[in-house]
């Protein structure tokens, strides 16, 4: 038996997960996340501001004392978009090696999709003759595969439309309101342009989301109830209704961040982002609904990045680093 961490580096937070390995099989026995905006402010500059700097090595720190308490044998550590464009990202690469004693593995916007499609798939989303899209909303990117039921994946594409990078470049009112969302149309369609051309291939018929936008959007749809805890191998992923979701981006483009903290079953750190990411749903979900010859529904996963890690993990038998664990992506 082994206990493994894994640790996400995101642009806007950075998430720590804790497996029990035992016969090539995994339970996650502890999962935290702590709000960073490692890329906030910096997108436009490529720069990782110095208090990002320094909140990404304060959690790393919380994270650090985590791993020593479980007594893990093992820990990955990756990063995304924020590593991926910084100009000083190997600056905070070598802190964590110095202070922290860890090595951050920073992967390309294809293995990160691979990843996220890799732990998304574990949750059975798909039923019959279903073809899903993952759509992962991050910080900096939005990481998106196409794969069928039961199947391996088809597609995979990494695009910068996150929305802590929209954020800084769009700086969006407050309320976003219908014009807002119609200011950024131009991007978002320019930026999505891969995505909608693939949507037009393959006609998947459902949509797939995870990750910290759609847990919010599917906690705020449940007004704050909590799900049961799901922490093997075989948590499932939930049905989101699609009416309710639609209702929910119009209030969201209505309403002002002080309203948005108010509403029940809102995580705080997504409240500032939470228009921008239902924009993006929702202009996945118009060409969805062109495309595909069937109605179009909406889940959420309870996996994501760092549960993929994991996986890949086990599957090269706890290897030293991530390095060997990839197929042969496209970039």
């Amino acid at each position: 038996m082994n206990q493994i961490g894994v640790i996400d580096c995101g642009s806007n937070s950075f998430t720590l997960v804790i497996a029990r390995v035992e016969a090539g099989r995994w339970v996650r026995e502890f999962a935290n996340t702590l709000p960073v905006g490692l890329g906030a402010g910096g997108f436009r500059n490529a720069t990782i501001r110095a208090e990002r700097f320094a909140r990404g090595m304060d959690a790393l720190g919380v994270f650090r004392e985590t791993l020593r308490n479980y007594g893990v044998d093992a820990v990955y550590v990756t990063g995304t978009s924020a590593l991926r464009d910084a100009r000083n990202a190997g600056e905070f690469v070598q802190a964590v090696a110095d202070r922290m004693g860890m090595h951050v593995e920073v992967i390309s916007g294809a293995q990160e999709a691979f990843a996220i499609w890799k732990g998304v798939a574990m949750t059975a989303p798909l039923e019959g003759q279903e073809v899903g899209l993952m759509m992962d909303i991050g910080g900096g990117s939005v990481e998106f595969g196409i794969w069928s039921n039961g199947g391996d994946w088809n597609w995979l594409k990494s695009v910068d439309a996150g929305v802590v990078r929209m954020k800084d470049y769009a700086k969006p009112s407050d309320p976003l309101q219908e014009r807002g969302a119609d200011r950024l149309k131009p991007f978002i369609d320019e930026v999505l342009e891969p995505v909608h051309a693939a949507i037009a291939q393959w006609q998947p018929n459902v949509l797939v989301g995870s990750s910290g936008s759609f847990d919010a959007l599917a906690s705020l749809l449940r007004r704050g109830q909590p799900l049961p805890d799901q922490g093997g191998p075989h948590a499932e992923a939930e049905r989101l209704d699609r009416r309710a979701l639609d209702a929910l981006h119009r209030e969201a483009l209505a309403s002002s961040l002080t309203e948005r903290l108010a509403w029940k079953g809102m995580p705080s750190s997504r409240a500032p982002y939470l228009p921008l990411a239902s924009v993006l749903v929702q202009n996945v979900l118009q060409h969805l609904d062109a495309a595909s010859p069937v109605p179009v529904r909406v889940a959420r996963s309870p996996y994501a990045l760092r549960e993929g890690l994991v996986e890949l993990a086990v599957e090269a038998d706890l290897a030293p680093s991530l390095e060997s664990v990839w197929p042969n992506l496209n970039p």
